[in-house]
């Protein structure tokens, strides 16, 4: 927007508060990966001598099994070796604690790694005149400077640029 507004006007702007510095929650489209070792045991026989009844052998082995969901529309995920579970509005440590306990009350070795591999659920919206885009939020703090850079805008010389922002429906004048 080209704003004619006087300079005392800026003077007069009144910023949105600032949110703490809050863990991403997770929401409906976001997908996570479960990554798990597990212990396999293998027997074999050996036979030494011919006349010799066989020895059976057993060895322990490790294998990394890899899974990945997505969070449905009823706000759940679920992985084949734990269940359903209750995702959207949860931090992934909160996640990860649930997932832990499930594996410890299922008499397994509770060695994970769980991780969001897409952020799908949570978005901005940017417009610029008449074009707009949709930025993803991710668990990476995000500052506006950088959204417009990323759009391709910044300041003009001898241009006056209004930025409005919009959160929670209060728009904020820069």
């Amino acid at each position: 927007l080209v704003d004619n507004k006087p300079k005392q006007s800026i003077n007069n702007i009144k910023w949105p508060p600032l949110d703490e510095a809050e863990q991403y929650k997770l929401g409906i489209g976001d997908e996570l990966n479960l990554i798990q070792i597990v212990q396999e045991k293998n027997t074999t026989t050996h036979n030494t001598q011919p006349n010799e009844s066989p020895k059976l052998l057993t060895e322990e082995t490790q294998k990394v099994v890899s899974a990945t969901s997505r969070i449905g529309s009823d706000g759940s995920v679920l992985f084949l070796e734990i269940g359903r579970l209750d995702a959207v509005g949860k931090t992934l440590q909160e996640l990860r604690s649930e997932v832990r306990n499930n594996f410890i009350r299922n008499g397994s070795s509770p060695r994970f790694q769980l991780e969001i591999t897409r952020f799908e659920s949570q978005r901005a919206y940017l417009t610029i005149n008449a074009n707009s885009s949709i930025i993803k939020l991710n668990d990476q703090k995000t500052d506006l400077k950088d959204v417009l850079s990323s759009a391709g805008k910044g300041l003009e010389p001898g241009a006056k640029t209004t930025v409005v922002l919009q959160r929670n429906k209060v728009n904020y004048r820069m």
